[in-house]
């Protein structure tokens, strides 16, 4: 499944849950060959390089 498909089952307005039973059902495995779970849908959601926000020039407090 593609970025754009699971932002558009969102637009749906399915909830996270919906959106991980729904993936798993299709046998759509995510990045690390395991299956979705609702906060592993939220961590793509509101994360800012997919949801549209450029990020730059950001560092962490652990690499500085």
């Amino acid at each position: 499944m593609k970025a754009s498909e699971l932002f558009r089952v969102v637009e749906e307005g399915k909830s996270e849950r919906e959106i991980a039973l729904e993936l798993n059902q299709k046998g759509v495995m995510n990045d690390l060959s395991r299956p979705w779970t609702p906060a592993r849908i939220h961590q793509i959601l509101t994360n800012e390089k997919y949801i549209g926000n450029n990020v730059f020039n950001r560092v962490s407090y652990k690499l500085k």
